[in-house]
């Protein structure tokens, strides 16, 4: 959405201003869930120029109703969900004063989860709700592309026929049964192709034939999996995601590396590789910014719910 009204912006003749902000609950970069960080974002981005990192809530609230008066503007919020829990009513305090300002009339774009206080506060407001069917299309997409690399390179052992019937199934399974949800299906394609366990059709039959039905059940499995690599992995796998669970500021890759080394007697991990062998699908590298992070913030939900002395 953002992408499309960029070129936009910068083409138009008009003085309208576009101001954005992707709301992010990573341990590491706490600043993104901050509703008075969003909002000096936003403030500053109308703005164009100025420094606004010290300005009050209330006073970056100010600054947008009068810079709304000077040229119209629209304010995008994507992933309000991942903003801070116990703060992010103040965001929305916030957006609604803006948008109920007398003067100039400003457009507030949100997307987020359905969650309880999110739903209540908006309820005035205009919604368009998404559901499992609307992405199927997109998910069926997906898990074609997947399908089309895996064939040619983690599944080219299989014989060609086997696979073309294996793949229509993989495909109608997935899509049926994912609920809309892509980290879901991401999950089942990597135990899929994980040619270590399903050497045979009928492993990959029988994989399909008991997947776990949501996300918590498919952490369940990854969870058990890593308890069961038991000894020094486990003690690296524990650590490791306590770390990312816990940091509240970015480590480098080296450093997070020594970090897990600290320690009489601590198993030694030497390469990136190591780390994320045995971590599996709860933790991801980031190449561009050199560091480990949490994969997905249903991983960071999960610990917190389900598996909170880890």
């Amino acid at each position: 959405v953002i992408d499309s009204f960029l070129p936009e912006e910068k083409t138009a003749q008009s003085s309208a201003r576009i101001a954005y902000f992707y709301c992010s609950r990573t341990s590491d970069d706490t600043k993104r869930g901050d509703p008075s960080n969003v909002l000096r974002s936003i403030a500053k981005q109308l703005a164009e120029s100025g420094d606004l990192a010290s300005s009050a809530y209330t006073a970056t609230i100010n600054l947008i109703i009068e810079l709304k008066e000077i040229n119209s503007c629209t304010i995008i919020i994507d992933g309000l969900d991942e903003c801070q829990n116990r703060t992010r009513g103040d965001l929305l305090h916030g957006l609604n004063t803006i948008a109920s300002s007398p003067g100039k009339a400003v457009k507030i774009f949100v997307a987020s989860r359905d969650d309880n206080d999110i739903n209540g506060a908006l309820l005035r407001y205009p919604n368009r709700c998404i559901d499992a069917q609307d992405n199927e299309a997109d998910i069926r997409r997906y898990v074609g592309e997947e399908l089309e690399k895996a064939i040619q390179n983690r599944l080219k052992s299989y014989p060609q026929r086997i696979l073309a019937k294996l793949e229509k199934k993989i495909q109608n399974t997935l899509v049926d049964e994912a609920g809309g949800i892509f980290r879901w299906v991401s999950l089942q394609l990597e135990a899929l192709f994980d040619t270590s366990r399903n050497r045979i059709e009928a492993d990959m039959e029988y994989q399909l034939s008991r997947l776990p039905p949501d996300l918590k059940a498919s952490y369940d499995v990854i969870y058990e999996q890593l308890l069961a690599q038991g000894g020094p992995s486990q003690i690296i796998a524990h650590k490791a995601i306590a770390w990312l669970l816990c940091a509240r500021q970015p480590i480098s890759t080296l450093d997070f590396i020594q970090a897990l080394n600290v320690g009489d007697g601590s198993p030694k991990i030497r390469t990136k590789e190591e780390v994320l062998a045995i971590c599996g699908n709860f933790v991801k590298h980031d190449e561009d910014l050199d560091r480990f992070r949490i994969f997905h913030l249903s991983v960071t939900n999960y610990f917190e719910e389900q598996r909170s002395d880890w």
